[in-house]
């Protein structure tokens, strides 16, 4: 895909996928097997676009670990809370037997940041996978690896375009932009010039 950065004009919203990265977190170790998440920290997540720096969490946690169920924590301006004192694993002792239990998790919110102009309340899905091999000490800061997710960014923001120039989310203005001529020069690739009955066409106000 080519990207297209375009003017507030042509977009409003575009929402492109998380690839990668990783979701700094503040975490309490309660065990070897164990910990209770704190607060998010600044955090660079990698899109099509490029890195994207988020500086502010606001939203929910959705927790999973197997045998255990779902947990969930709430984040308001990137502080981590929950009721039911509910922990993220990566192990479960039965008797003297422990066994893997990694716990798979969902940020689902909003964000603030810049991508690289600055945003806010960007809606912004994160998915990730936590690991007590991240610890080293009772209070610690861990970067957990990020598995997906998408956020969506205000205009001025990137476009992905795709070869044919289908541009995601796109707003046209003006009911003279319908017209079948400019249909037609906007869906032929900018590569090449656009020509009807043997002209090519002209860019007239109409």
């Amino acid at each position: 895909s080519t990207i297209l950065f375009a003017s507030p004009n042509f977009a409003q919203t575009v929402t492109i996928p998380i690839t990668g990265g990783n979701l700094g977190i503040n975490v309490i170790s309660i065990n070897p097997f164990a910990a209770s998440p704190t607060s998010f920290i600044p955090t660079t997540v990698l899109t099509p676009i490029g890195a994207v720096s988020i500086s502010l969490f606001n939203g929910t946690i959705s927790a999973t670990t197997p045998s255990l169920g779902v947990a969930t924590f709430q984040v308001v301006n990137s502080a981590i809370t929950n009721n039911a004192d509910s922990l993220f694993y990566s192990g479960i002792t039965f008797g003297d037997v422990s066994v893997p239990a990694f716990t798979t998790f969902v940020f689902t919110g909003t964000t603030n940041g810049t991508a690289p102009v600055p945003f806010t309340n960007a809606p912004t899905t994160i998915n990730a996978t936590f690991s007590t091999a991240l610890l080293t000490k009772l209070f610690t800061q861990v970067s957990v690896p990020i598995t997906g997710g998408s956020i969506t960014l205000p205009s001025p923001s990137a476009l992905i375009v795709r070869p044919d120039l289908l541009i995601a989310n796109s707003t046209l203005l003006s009911l003279d932009l319908q017209e079948p001529e400019y249909r037609q020069e906007y869906k032929n690739d900018f590569s090449a010039s656009s020509f009807r009955g043997g002209r090519v066409l002209g860019l007239e106000d109409k």
